[in-house]
């Protein structure tokens, strides 16, 4: 994980589950959905749902992101 900023390095470590670590890393790098979704073998949709709950994790540690600030993973 040391190619991702201090900050992002926490955000994925707070993650318990190395899916969620998996997604959030690939996000951050600026993969979209759909290439995330090719490497891991699963579908749009379920990275989708990944990427909801690391943001309501995130939330509840970090407060959430303040409008026009990104959190660095994909789009939903």
């Amino acid at each position: 994980m040391s190619r991702l900023p201090d900050d992002y390095e926490a955000r994925v470590l707070a993650l318990d589950d190395p899916t969620l670590r998996e997604v959030a890393v690939l996000g951050l790098e600026g993969l979209e959905v759909i290439a995330i979704a090719e490497i891991l073998g699963q579908t749009r949709v379920y990275v989708l749902r990944r990427v909801r709950i690391i943001r309501m994790i995130w939330a509840e540690k970090w407060g959430p992101i303040a409008p026009g600030e990104s959190d660095g993973l994909p789009s939903l």
